[in-house]
C-alpha cells in the first residue's frame, strides 16, 4: 500500500469515527428532547423553532404563562450558544480539550437532570437541557465539511432528500448514495433516542435521563482514545 492510499484509508477510518459520534449524539438529542416534551412540559428542548412559534403563538393569543415559558427555554438556549462558543474562543489554542470538557459538562448536566424530583418546576429542567443542548449544537457541527446537526432533523432531511435526488436522477451522482445513508442514518438514531426516553420515561421518570450517560460516555471515551492515539503518531512520526 502506497503513501496515497494510506492516508485515504486513515482519512475514511477517521470518518467513520466521527460518524459514529454523529450518530451517538444525536441519539441524546431526540433523548433529550423527548425527555422535556413528555416529562418537563411540553416543550421542545433539543431545538428552537417550535418554541418560538409556540412563544409566538402564545404572545398573540394573550396566553403571557405560555409565553414566559417558551420565552426562558431561547434564552437559556442563547446562553448555551455564548457559554460555547467563548469557551471554545477561550481555549483555541488547546481545542483537543474542549471537545472532551464539553462532554463533561454535558455528561454532569445529565446526572443533575436525574436528580431533579418529577414535581420540581418544570422551567428548572427545560433551562438546563436547552443549555446543553445548544453547546451540543455549537461544537460538534462538521463532518468533513458536511454540515451534521447532533440535535435536530430538519437538515438531515433536506440533505437526505436532496442526496437522494442526485443519486437516482441522470446523469447519477453515486457519490450521493454515501450522503444520503449517513444522513438517514442521522434521523434513524434521532427517533431511536425519542423511543427509548418515551418509553422509558413511563416507568423511571426523571431519572430515566441517566440513560443518556451511555452514548455520551461511549462518545468521550472513543475521543480521548483517538486523540491518544493521534498523539502517539505524532510522536512516532517526529522520531
Amino acid at each position: 500500500m502506497d503513501a496515497k492510499e494510506q492516508f485515504l484509508l486513515k482519512t475514511e477510518e477517521k470518518t467513520e469515527e466521527k460518524n459514529r459520534y454523529f450518530f451517538a449524539l444525536i441519539f441524546v438529542g431526540g433523548f433529550f428532547g423527548a425527555f422535556t416534551f413528555c416529562l418537563r412540559g411540553g416543550v421542545f428542548c433539543n431545538a428552537q423553532t417550535g418554541n418560538v412559534l409556540l412563544a409566538s403563538v402564545s404572545l398573540a393569543l394573550g396566553n403571557f404563562q405560555g409565553f414566559w415559558t417558551y420565552f426562558w427555554s431561547i434564552v437559556a438556549y442563547i446562553i448555551g450558544v455564548v457559554a460555547a462558543t467563548a469557551l471554545s474562543r477561550l481555549l483555541q489554542k488547546r481545542q483537543a480539550l474542549w471537545h472532551p470538557l464539553l462532554l463533561c459538562l454535558e455528561m454532569v448536566a445529565t446526572v443533575v437532570l436525574g436528580f431533579i424530583p418529577d414535581s420540581a418546576p418544570y422551567r428548572i429542567s427545560q433551562m438546563l437541557v436547552n443549555g446543553t443542548m445548544a453547546m451540543q449544537f455549537t461544537t460538534f457541527r462538521t463532518v468533513r465539511g458536511e454540515v451534521m446537526a447532533s440535535t435536530f432533523c430538519t437538515n438531515h432531511l433536506r440533505q437526505m432528500a436532496s442526496a437522494l435526488t442526485l443519486w437516482i436522477i441522470p446523469p447519477h451522482e453515486k457519490r450521493e448514495r454515501n450522503a444520503f445513508l449517513q444522513h438517514f442514518a442521522m434521523i434513524s438514531f434521532f427517533a431511536l433516542g425519542v423511543a427509548a426516553s418515551a418509553l422509558l420515561g413511563t416507568t423511571l421518570g426523571g431519572k430515566s435521563i441517566w440513560f443518556a450517560l451511555i452514548p455520551l460516555g461511549y462518545v468521550l471515551l472513543s475521543l480521548l482514545l483517538s486523540q491518544k492515539r493521534a498523539k502517539r503518531a505524532r510522536k512516532a512520526s517526529q522520531a
